[in-house]
């Protein structure tokens, strides 16, 4: 693939160009008779021109999710534009014990309600939301009161 470089030469000339490979260097051209010019050729990685090589991505953990894990947030790094089926695929490699629960959860970006396609901007929060069910029961540590439908 080629590579945008910067090429000067002293004495004010310089251009631009592209070409393959990669480093710097610098080497002696000749002028006119008795004159030397410099001349330095840098290979700009594509990060530097603008173009993102990583996402940062804060992930928070709630209720089962969060005691599944073991943390309540995470923070990762995805290649290029990820979204969200890479941030959870990504949270499968790394919490493997996490599979079956993202199976039933829910997950907002930012804030949003978002499904897998959806696209997670650097710096995102990525919020994974269990199913959640509250009130009272045979599990729950509060008993149910009781109310004129459960007599």
């Amino acid at each position: 693939m080629p590579i945008p470089t910067q090429m000067t030469v002293s004495g004010g000339r310089s251009g631009t160009g592209t070409g393959t490979g990669t480093g710097t260097g610098t080497g002696r051209g000749r002028g006119r008779v008795g004159q030397h010019k410099n001349i330095l050729v840098a290979a700009v990685p594509s990060g530097m021109l603008g173009f993102r090589m990583s996402t940062t991505v804060h992930v928070l953990f709630f209720a089962r999710a969060r005691e599944i894990a073991g943390v309540d947030r995470l923070e990762i790094e995805l290649d290029g534009d990820p979204r969200v089926g890479d941030v959870v695929d990504e949270l499968r490699r790394r919490r493997p014990q996490l599979d079956d629960a993202l199976r039933a959860c829910r997950f907002a970006v930012n804030q949003e309600f978002s499904g897998l396609d959806e696209a997670v901007p650097e710096g995102a929060e990525v919020a994974v939301l269990p199913p959640v069910s509250g009130g009272c029961g045979p599990r729950s540590e509060n008993p149910c009161p009781e109310s004129p439908t459960s007599r």
